[in-house]
């Protein structure tokens, strides 16, 4: 988790690094795919049973000022839980609302916040399968750097609580094509 944050941090502070002043083609919608690794925090709150979850989705973005964006994001992981024997499959959506601090700019660092709607289905080898289904919050920062005039490279960091609780925190990477 040291080694993902502190490469995060420092793709981040060389992008941030990079931001200049010129201004550059609005960004209206986007469309992308994104693979994600999430992690739970200690607690007895979780956001997976999985060992190690690795998700991957989509997402459909729209900036509609300089300064602020929506997205909505979903995706889908499946794995054997680490304390129990069976498989997790889980299908998560989430819609943010994006600030992007520094406005138009070649790279775009923002934060996020937003809701996420998480259903799982639970299959135990030797008992009744469960489902539940979740409603909760996501902050995050993450940047978008361009590769091509038309495809970013995105970056994405965040964490995710009940509000009772920090349940845990995911990292993602992306490819967002700008319509």
């Amino acid at each position: 988790m040291k080694r993902i944050t502190l490469t995060f941090t420092s793709v981040l502070l060389v992008a941030l690094g990079t931001i200049q002043a010129q201004p550059v083609p609005k960004r209206q919608f986007t469309v992308g795919l994104v693979a994600t690794r999430f992690a739970n925090f200690d607690g007895e709150e979780q956001l997976s049973q999985i060992d190690h979850p690795v998700g991957v989705g989509a997402i459909v973005g729209y900036r509609f000022h300089e300064y602020f964006g929506l997205g909505l994001t979903a995706e889908y992981f499946t794995g054997n839980m680490e304390r129990f024997s069976g498989t997790e499959k889980d299908t998560r959506v989430h819609f943010s609302g994006f600030i992007f601090p520094f406005g138009v700019t070649r790279v775009a660092p923002y934060l996020s916040a937003g809701m996420v709607f998480t259903h799982q289905k639970l299959e135990f080898a030797d008992a009744p399968h469960e489902t539940d289904t979740s409603v909760d919050g996501r902050f995050g920062a993450g940047v978008d750097i361009p590769l091509l005039p038309a495809v970013d490279l995105n970056l994405d960091v965040g964490t995710y609580s009940s509000g009772l609780s920090f349940l845990g925190w995911a990292s993602s990477v992306g490819l967002r094509l700008n319509l």
